[in-house]
């Protein structure tokens, strides 16, 4: 959130008061005028993130410098202040081969919190086939105008 929309203070940058912080979700759209991050952006991972990977059993190391050229990311969510995005949540498709706990080999994603400036906020890895059927849909804004568009497509 913007450091001027603390509650009490004027805000410079929203006259008519501080906007809401939505959060879209693939699943139930993006607005139209969203967009992915940049492909080879350089990422900077937050001593959050790299101890986050460290408890999931990754080396920072391991983890990419750069998001991909070739685009095979998928955005998952959008966060947004006004009419900007502030943060991303990504998807990197088959990252690695791990052992389960019942010691069978599975396929894991990595995931990563992304804010604007390449930042890593936070990290963590999602079997593969894991779709989320749970999804929490109150925790998230559906675009109210059509078309639906955004980063995926």
């Amino acid at each position: 959130m913007s450091a001027c929309c603390v509650p009490g203070t004027v805000c410079q940058h929203y006259p008519k008061g501080c906007p809401t912080l939505k959060t879209y979700h693939k699943d139930l759209g993006f607005p139209a005028w969203t967009y992915a991050p940049p492909r080879g952006m350089w990422l900077c991972y937050s001593p959050h993130a790299k101890r986050a990977i460290r408890e999931e059993g990754v080396m920072p190391a391991d983890l990419p410098a750069r998001l991909p050229e070739s685009w095979e990311v998928e955005v998952i969510e959008v966060e947004v202040l006004g009419n900007e995005i502030q943060k991303w949540v990504l998807r990197f498709p088959v990252w690695r081969e791990l052992m389960t706990f019942d010691g069978r080999p599975a396929s894991y994603d990595l995931v990563m919190a992304v804010l604007l400036d390449g930042t890593v906020k936070t990290v963590w890895l999602n079997q593969t086939g894991d779709t989320h059927r749970t999804l929490q849909r109150e925790r998230y804004t559906v675009p109210s105008t059509l078309p639906k568009g955004g980063p995926n497509t």
